[in-house]
């Protein structure tokens, strides 16, 4: 085998593992009612406290359309709440999690915790 077959391989291997190790963090999300990507944008507004939808499609690196879509579903279910930076400036909105949020975010990240990949 050449090297170039050897590399192929293991770049497979590690893309079946990565996939995998998402699979179970969705199936461990979905427990909860909510995907592992809005698990996450749930964990950065928690460590980072109010933040703008800006600094968070920044900050996990996707699109603001897409960070848009994921705070409004998060938001039907109870889960950030949404309100204006400033009464001057009402197109700046700051986005902050819920009691609701924080309790699936320390239930889950323990079940996060305990899984062996």
């Amino acid at each position: 085998m050449d090297s170039n077959t050897d590399n192929m391989k293991s770049l497979d291997n590690w893309f079946i593992k990565q996939s995998k190790m998402l699979n179970k963090l969705d199936k461990l999300a979905n427990e909860y009612k909510i995907s592992f990507l809005q698990y996450n944008v749930l964990l950065h507004i928690k460590q980072r406290g109010s933040i703008s939808p800006t600094e968070i499609a920044e900050a996990i690196e996707t699109s603001k359309a897409s960070i848009s879509r994921i705070l409004r579903v998060l938001q039907k279910k109870g889960l950030v709440d949404r309100s204006y930076g400033s009464t001057q400036d009402r197109r700046k909105i700051m986005v902050s999690i819920t009691e609701e949020a924080e309790i699936i975010i320390e239930k889950l990240t323990k079940k996060i915790a305990e899984i062996q990949f």
